[in-house]
């Protein structure tokens, strides 16, 4: 009888509850002889079944934040140079101040002021 050998050339998996397995990771020659990898085999029937419903992904979440919050650095930015030139102005004149400019972003006077303060 000829040895026995895995060819993994080709792309022959091992289907086990709506997830693959290559044949190659499922099946080792011992003495000669095809033996099942039983860990392999288990380590994939316990895996959850995939889905198709939809998964978010936090990525566009954390840019829109990462923008946000150098939103508000800017803000804060101004608003100390700003305190520093007129030093007897309240926190609504500040933020009115800021809204009049192009990094207000269209943002109210309020939300501004709310966001001014480290």
């Amino acid at each position: 009888m000829a040895p026995l050998g895995i060819d993994f050339s080709d792309s022959i998996s091992l289907k086990i509850s709506d997830h693959s397995l290559p044949l190659g990771e499922a099946i080792c020659i011992d003495n000669e002889w095809p033996v099942i990898d039983r860990a392999a085999v288990l380590e994939i029937v316990d895996l959850p079944k995939p889905t198709d419903r939809y998964q978010p992904s936090t990525a566009r979440r954390e840019a829109r934040k990462q923008n946000i919050q150098d939103m508000y650095q800017s803000w804060q930015q101004k608003y100390q140079k700003l305190k520093r030139k007129h030093r007897d102005k309240n926190d609504t004149w500040y933020a009115e101040q800021i809204a009049k400019l192009d990094i207000a972003k269209g943002r109210s006077a309020e939300t501004i002021r709310k966001n001014i303060k480290p």
